[in-house]
């Protein structure tokens, strides 16, 4: 599971990321200033090997949102669907 969490995390975009959460001001709790590359990167690889753990252990997809992130996991046998976003908003009827 390591290459396709590798594959999810070399695709995302981190400086629109980091530019959007600096330019909002959002920091993570704790901190004074809004994380770095490095720390986004660690925190949603963190995230995704959670949710791939969740969703073998389900055997279900697994989602987990935290500081923005919110990583997917849907792991069957040797497949594994990862997904992850940077949640500014979202709204539904359910």
């Amino acid at each position: 599971m390591d290459d396709e969490i590798w594959n999810v995390l070399e695709s995302f975009d981190w400086e629109r990321t980091h530019f959007v959460m600096a330019d909002l001001s959002w920091y993570w709790a704790g901190s004074e200033m809004p994380p770095t590359i490095s720390e986004l990167r660690t925190e949603a690889r963190r995230l995704l090997k959670l949710c791939v753990e969740g969703s073998r252990e389900s055997n279900n997809c697994f989602t987990i949102s935290c500081g923005g992130f919110e990583a997917h996991a849907d792991v069957d046998g040797d497949v594994c669907n990862l997904s992850l976003k940077f949640v500014l908003c979202e709204s539904n009827n359910f």
